[in-house]
Formats: C-alpha cells, sequence, structure tokens
C-alpha cells in the first residue's frame, strides 16, 4: 500500500535536511536510562539508554537511537529520506565530551556515532545532550540511579 505524505509533513521533513546533507532531531523531554549503580552515575560507561524516539504528527517512528556507553556503541535507526537504515550490529562510538551534574546545573554529552548497513554503507552523525543523576523508586524503596536525559538531540549525515 502506497501512502502519501501530507504537503505540510513532506515540507517539514524536506525543512529539516540542510544544505550539507544533516538533519537534526531534538528534544527536551526527559529520557530515563536503565538503571545503574547503586551509587550516583558518574561516567559516560554508565549510559543504556534505549529506544529515543522521534515521531511524525501520525505518530511514525522517524529516527530512533540507543546508547550502549559500556561497550562505546550508539545503534541507529533512521527512516528520514533519503536516510533508511537500521543494522546495529556495526555502530560505535566516540565520546567528544562528558561532564557530571554539579551546583545544580546538568552534567553534559556528546559523542560521534558511525554504523554500517546491512548494504556495506557506512552512516555517521553525533548526538549530544544534557543529564541528571535521577534515583529510581519503587517497592523496595528508593536505591538505583540512573542517568535521566534532560534534552537529547541526534545527528544524522545523509
Amino acid at each position: 500500500m502506497k501512502r502519501i505524505l501530507p504537503l505540510t509533513l513532506f515540507l517539514a521533513m524536506f525543512a529539516a535536511v540542510s544544505a550539507f546533507g544533516q538533519t537534526t532531531y531534538s528534544t527536551d523531554t526527559p529520557f530515563v536510562c536503565n538503571a545503574a549503580s547503586a551509587h550516583p552515575v558518574t561516567s559516560f560507561y554508565q549510559f543504556t539508554c534505549r529506544g529515543m524516539t522521534w515521531k511524525d504528527a501520525s505518530g511514525n517512528v522517524l529516527a530512533e537511537y540507543f546508547i550502549y556507553g559500556g561497550y562505546n556503541e550508539a545503534a541507529v535507526y533512521a527512516t528520514v529520506p533519503p536516510v533508511s537504515f537500521n543494522d546495529f550490529r556495526n555502530s560505535t562510538l566516540q565520546i567528544t565530551s562528558f561532564s557530571q551534574p554539579a551546583n545544580g546545573n546538568p552534567g553534559t554529552y556528546s559523542f560521534d556515532w558511525t554504523t554500517v548497513d546491512p548494504n556495506g554503507i557506512s552512516h555517521s552523525g553525533s548526538a549530544s545532550g544534557t543529564w541528571i543523576d535521577y534515583v529510581i523508586c519503587g517497592g523496595r524503596g528508593c536505591y538505583w540511579h540512573a542517568p535521566k536525559l534532560v534534552s537529547n538531540s541526534i545527528t544524522i549525515n545523509n
């Protein structure tokens, strides 16, 4: 079944692609990553954030990515034309900056990522954001700490 995009959605997606062939998605919606430790989070190595998504008005996922800080992997999934790839097995990341929260201000992180799709084509980009240490409370009290992304963005080089 062929889908036709409404003109406004098409124009919005087209506007997201710059002259340099990059698409950037940003959000200020907080995202709690996996529990990392019984102690406050102190390094990017402790980040495991699965399934941060950006959706269009119809709820279709345009881009999604995963961070595995302990394995230095960033799995990226994109479906925005002209990019479409979803093979996570050949993804890597290189941390470009990291800071811890201090004096009531969130910490920061940024990294460059690469992935190779099943056709052998390399894709790359960058990601960055701000984070805080978040204490997870549950049936046994407040015990586990996790990174909570306060803001995050991902750039996909087309």
